[in-house]
């Protein structure tokens, strides 16, 4: 599943659960939710330091090759 795949299946249930006409729920009975909801919001975290990180430098440089580092 990709990062856009899983935003929206969370839009989508979030629009179910609130009554717009069809929107269906992904998550319902799901017990994966809270992990995917977990999940989603790391990855958003780090989207937005990216976009920090290149509003702060000023440019973008395509030969930048980010380094993602999971500490255990």
């Amino acid at each position: 599943m990709t990062f856009l795949e899983l935003h929206n299946r969370i839009v989508q249930t979030r629009k179910a659960r609130r009554g717009t006409k069809n929107r269906m729920d992904y998550f319902e009975d799901d017990p994966n939710e809270a992990f995917y909801m977990a999940v989603y919001k790391r990855a958003l975290n780090v989207a937005s330091q990216v976009i920090k990180h290149y509003e702060d430098k000023g440019e973008f440089d395509p030969k930048d090759k980010p380094k993602i580092t999971w500490k255990e």
